[in-house]
């Protein structure tokens, strides 16, 4: 089975509705470190297999 996980909330006001999204900042940071390792990774097989390449 699936599993439900809550985006954000509808505010209805006097001015209108609106759509609040719920935002993580833990998620977020993680996101942003697991990518840094990702690229950083790759970029050292990069330049790893360029200097290999030269010599």
């Amino acid at each position: 089975m699936g599993r439900v996980v809550p985006r954000g909330f509808i505010k209805i006001s006097a001015e209108g509705a609106s759509y609040e999204p719920i935002l993580n900042p833990t998620r977020i940071a993680i996101a942003l470190f697991a990518m840094i390792g990702w690229s950083a990774f790759w970029l050292t097989i990069a330049v790893r297999s360029l200097v290999k390449a030269r010599n």
